[in-house]
């Protein structure tokens, strides 16, 4: 089971053990893909300076284990997903800097956002 309230999966420091760890993102088409395998800890993926409110189209795929996905802005932590979850999430994310982070246990995971 994951502990989301804990203070490590808030923070900007990363905990982390995985076998894959492959985050690229593209700054032309504005995608950011992600492959993991066999993670677990906490992790941020991405960190980002949002100039107008805009959306996110996220596509999370967890293939085995527990994974969530979440994202801090303006101090609050919101789970965008947790557990064994396989769809799509359109995300409305206010101006601002936020950061996406990943909390896992022996946990596979494949994630692509497009930033509309």
């Amino acid at each position: 089971m994951l502990d989301l309230n804990s203070k490590k999966a808030k923070s900007i420091v990363n905990h982390k053990k995985a076998k894959i760890f492959i985050v690229r993102y593209h700054y032309k088409t504005k995608v950011m893909k992600a492959t993991i395998k066999d993670f677990t800890g906490y992790a941020n993926l991405m960190m980002m300076r949002v100039k107008d409110d805009q959306k996110v189209l996220i596509n999370y795929k967890v293939t085995s284990g527990v994974c969530a996905l979440a994202y801090m802005q303006k101090d609050q932590f919101h789970v965008i997903a947790q557990e064994t979850f396989n769809e799509e999430v359109v995300l409305n994310v206010k101006k601002g800097f936020m950061r996406f982070r990943v909390i896992g246990n022996d946990a596979s995971i494949a994630l692509t956002m497009t930033f509309i």
